[in-house]
């Protein structure tokens, strides 16, 4: 890429990882607190405080793979270095899925007014396993991810020169055992998005039933007020639709990863680095007393320019 392009998008990167970084620390630090003054009443704080610290590490996983990919493009298509970037971007977005999965489900039997047998079957065990079920959540797709270096190759194109003068380079192919390709799309993207869809769609059914209730006004309906009920709705819509927009991107990128420096792998290469962002801005507006804190540490800086500038202007 030519330096204009490195430039912007050394400067993209570091705005989206700043940003990124410093709302989950915001929820690290808020659902850390929570645990500790309602260790039990509210199981997914326990959710929101790993989502946190995954979304620092996949800032931090992006972040090193972006400046070797900028600064060394070379070094960035060996083997090692490859593979343990692919090895550990999976790692960290097959577990942000499926930490979104178990969320939407803690969303779904939490708060919806359905009686059904499995509903209640499902909040007992998450309520009894929760901590291991998100242990499994992050260790099972590390697991997963590390076979990578036995079930994939890379090919080297050979170069060729051009009048004598010119040497074309061909960029490296990684091969992906189908079989061990199938599994980990199964495994890491299906089988969440499964657990989104299936949980959101019984909560918006909930919340139509609910709607329904009062606007008939059913006797005996015990669900949570309708604006509980309606922002765990918002809220898990759109998880699922950040899902359907991380599966498509991710898609994409493995597609036009045989020219990454064209402007199209550039584009998905932005959106990818903006997952972390994205998701801690979805939680920030599920939880009002995060997004209080949130707005609470950014207005004394505004203050401050704004004593700074006023100061600049009597001198």
């Amino acid at each position: 890429m030519s330096l204009a392009a490195n430039i912007i998008t050394v400067t993209v990167t570091t705005m989206q990882v700043v940003v990124g970084f410093t709302l989950n620390a915001c929820i690290v630090s808020f659902s850390f607190k929570s645990m500790k003054t309602r260790p039990t009443s509210n199981p997914t704080s326990l959710i929101y405080f790993i989502m946190g610290l995954l979304n620092v590490f996949m800032d931090l996983v992006f972040t090193v793979e972006a400046f070797i990919y900028i600064f060394t493009p070379l070094t960035f298509f060996t083997e090692e270095i490859s593979f343990t970037m692919i090895m550990l971007s999976m790692t960290v977005t097959y577990s942000s899925f499926w930490l979104t999965g178990w969320l939407c489900t803690c969303y779904c039997v939490t708060i919806s007014n359905f009686s059904h047998w499995f509903l209640g079957i499902l909040k007992q065990f998450l309520a009894s396993f929760l901590p291991h079920i998100l242990l499994l959540s992050v260790i099972g797709p590390f697991v997963m991810s590390i076979f990578l270096f036995w079930m994939a190759r890379m090919i080297c194109p050979i170069q060729s020169s051009i009048n004598n003068t010119q040497t074309s380079f061909g960029f490296p192919l990684v091969i992906i055992n189908p079989v061990y390709s199938v599994m980990v799309t199964l495994l890491g993207c299906c089988l969440p998005f499964i657990l989104t869809l299936g949980s959101t769609g019984v909560t918006v059914s909930s919340l139509i039933r609910h709607i329904n209730n009062m606007k008939y006004n059913v006797a005996g309906d015990n669900c949570p007020n309708l604006q509980a009920l309606f922002s765990a709705t918002k809220t898990m819509v759109l998880f699922l639709i950040f899902s359907i927009i991380s599966y498509i991107t991710e898609f994409l990128w493995m597609t036009f990863l045989r020219n990454p420096f064209s402007d199209r792998s550039v584009i998905i290469w932005f959106m990818i680095t903006s997952f972390p962002t994205a998701e801690a801005m979805i939680i920030a507006q599920a939880i009002p007393k995060l997004r209080k804190m949130i707005l609470d540490r950014i207005r004394p800086t505004t203050n401050r320019k704004k004593l700074i500038h006023i100061i600049l202007c009597i001198t």
